[in-house]
């Protein structure tokens, strides 16, 4: 490993083991399931290969740099852990990487919302602007990210709201029903894993 890469990596642990915020928003149920050290070590994993090839592939919503962080977290219940890449630009939002049978596919969250139940396979996005908000839930399973469920409503103009449930159209309280059994699972908001700098995978 190149010597600004190890620097590169030292630091963002260091930060990360500096950040009690970041860690103690972490139950002792939860904090088996994201990756907090050893990151330099992951690199020359397959599946780490596996997604380095294909954040050079182009196929991101935004350009990498756009992201500024990223990290990994145990979303659904195999060995290997999705790729998280995050920030503040609502315009990219949160991307989330997994891999099944040596393939990588992506999701992409509509604005900035976005928590998880660990090994559970289930995202929840939910955020909102303009009169528009809305709350997607999907389903992490064999590599497929599958929504759902999704909820929007329409507060000006012309007031409205529509559930969406595996394909069908369904009352709101569908959706509402959805909220309580998510909100029943140990879940994390995904800004809260540890999160290291953009600038380690544009090494690579």
């Amino acid at each position: 490993m190149k010597p600004t890469i190890i620097l590169l990596v030292f630091i963002a642990l260091f930060m990360v083991s500096c950040n009690s915020k970041t860690v103690g928003s972490l139950d002792e149920d939860t904090i088996e399931y994201v990756v907090t050290d050893n990151v330099d070590s992951i690199f020359t994993t397959p599946w780490m290969e596996a997604y380095l090839d294909y954040l050079k592939s182009d196929s991101l919503p935004c350009d990498l740099v756009s992201y500024r962080q990223w990290g990994l977290a145990y979303i659904n219940d195999d060995q290997v852990p999705e790729l998280v890449l995050m920030d503040n630009c609502e315009a990219c939002g949160k991307t989330i990487l997994t891999q099944y049978n040596g393939r990588v596919n992506q999701w992409n969250s509509w604005r900035n919302g976005v928590d998880f139940a660990p090994r559970k396979g289930l995202i929840r996005n939910n955020d909102g602007s303009m009169g528009h908000y809305y709350d997607r839930y999907i389903r992490l399973e064999r590599g497929a990210f599958v929504e759902y469920l999704t909820h929007e409503e329409y507060a000006e103009g012309n007031p409205r709201s529509f559930t969406i449930f595996n394909n069908d159209t369904v009352g709101a309280e569908v959706a509402v029903q959805e909220e309580r059994s998510f909100e029943s699972l140990p879940h994390l908001d995904i800004d809260s894993i540890p999160s290291f700098p953009i600038d380690i995978l544009l090494m690579y």
